[in-house]
């Protein structure tokens, strides 16, 4: 049941919002199609994505698998112009997520987790 919500959150291209002093969070993607590649900003992460398998023809070869990001990288980008005080501010703020597949040695018990 929680993995079909999950499943049509991704469907439905949810995002994840992160906020650092006010400042959203971003995520840069690369389109690219077959005459020019351009670097974009979205706002936030999306919550998972779904991997499709085709055939040479272009038909589906298997069940689109879905996935959740269970990891993000962030990098926070900051401006001190004077060095000998602690006046800082964030001017950017970037989420790269990604999935680890995490695997867990011996019986798992949800009464007494690891």
């Amino acid at each position: 049941e929680e993995a079909a919500l999950f499943v049509s959150k991704i469907k439905d291209d949810y995002n994840v919002n992160f906020i650092a002093d006010n400042l959203p969070a971003a995520t840069r993607l690369q389109l690219a199609n077959t005459e020019l590649s351009t670097e974009v900003y979205e706002h936030g992460f999306r919550v998972g994505g779904t991997i499709l398998v085709e055939n040479e023809d272009g038909k589906e070869a298997a069940p689109p698998q879905h996935f959740l990001y269970n990891h993000q990288r962030i990098t926070v980008s900051y401006h001190n112009p004077d060095p000998f005080r602690a006046a800082g501010r964030i001017v950017g703020l970037e989420v790269e997520p990604f999935s680890i597949n995490h695997k867990y040695k011996g019986k798992w018990s949800d009464e007494s987790p690891p």
